[in-house]
């Protein structure tokens, strides 16, 4: 499976890149993927929201071990959670997907788990992926670094920034830490204004 925020469409990499439809169950051994929702236009500026359910087999036939929700603007970026159901299975999750995981418990109540290896090992392609998603993944790669050394940020921007983002987003929110400060780096850096405290408000609330 592929996704990149080129057109924000998910698909099928072991059978040509053909596009992924809604409701598809894809099997593969003693796991498969559960389609239930693709390309969903939502009511923010993030445009699109896909739902994908991770399944492993077991005595009982399949069993849900995660969940994945992307958020996906296209030609611009996506987020995304997964949220899984057994405690014994984060052991099993690192590199990026391993920092945006959680964990659910009968009560809802949410544990993140971080993983110091936060960039997944090797290339696009050595993972599965395309040739022509590695190709614009390197050119999205190449222009944000860019943009970076382009860009300064000063004491007076980042607290304008930090305003802008307080007023969608709670500062000190133990569920999503890191989402508060990415905002303020987005904004303080070119990548929008108040559209993407917006955004991350609904991402959470997702």
């Amino acid at each position: 499976m592929e996704l990149t925020a080129e057109d924000c469409a998910w698909r099928d990499a072991r059978h040509g890149g053909r596009p992924v439809r809604e409701s598809e169950f894809l099997s593969h051994g003693a796991s498969a993927l559960e389609v239930t929702q693709v390309g969903k236009e939502t009511e923010d500026f993030l445009s699109m929201e896909s739902m994908i359910w991770l399944k492993m087999q077991s005595e009982n036939g399949f069993r849900k071990v995660a969940r994945l929700l992307v958020h996906c603007k296209p030609g611009d970026h996506m987020d995304f959670k997964v949220s899984m159901f057994d405690k014994s299975d984060m052991e099993h999750v690192g590199g990026e997907l391993g920092d945006h995981l959680s964990f659910f418990s009968s009560k809802l109540a949410v544990k993140t788990k971080t993983d110091d290896n936060f960039q997944a090992p090797g290339t696009w392609v050595g993972l599965g992926g395309s040739e022509a998603a590695a190709a614009y993944l390197n050119s999205k790669m190449q222009a944000t670094a860019a943009s970076l050394i382009s860009t300064t940020c000063s004491e007076a921007e980042e607290q304008e920034a930090e305003k802008i983002c307080g007023k969608h987003l709670q500062k000190d929110d133990g569920n999503h830490p890191e989402i508060f400060g990415d905002c303020v780096f987005d904004i303080c850096h070119g990548a929008g204004g108040e559209e993407v405290a917006q955004s991350a408000k609904a991402f959470i609330a997702a």
